[in-house]
């Protein structure tokens, strides 16, 4: 079996209109892991995404790894999914867009 990351490369400006057209919701649907979207886009607090997490399956937010910090602290701020996002790409850290599906 073998495995991949993928990574895309994107404008903002173009994921930013993908997502307000008439089509957001399906777009986002297709191009966000479920946690990513949930927490970020529904503004959940930190306490909130560690347990959707837990009850997905998936592994918490862990301070100490420098992409978790990063999700924390853009939960934390309440930043939306594209300003995550940036911050994300200006570290470099793997971008939310190529999250699991």
């Amino acid at each position: 079996m073998i495995f991949g990351i993928g990574c895309d490369l994107c404008a903002i400006s173009r994921m930013e209109k993908s997502l307000s057209g008439p089509h957001g919701a399906a777009f986002a649907r297709r191009v966000f892991g479920p946690a990513e979207r949930a927490a970020l886009a529904l503004g959940l607090s930190l306490k909130e995404t560690q347990r959707l997490l837990a009850v997905g399956g998936c592994g918490a937010l862990y301070p100490r790894v420098r992409r978790d910090a990063a999700v924390i602290f853009a939960l934390n701020q309440k930043m939306s999914l594209l300003q995550a996002e940036e911050l994300l790409s200006s570290l470099p850290e793997r971008s939310l867009y190529a999250g699991e599906h």
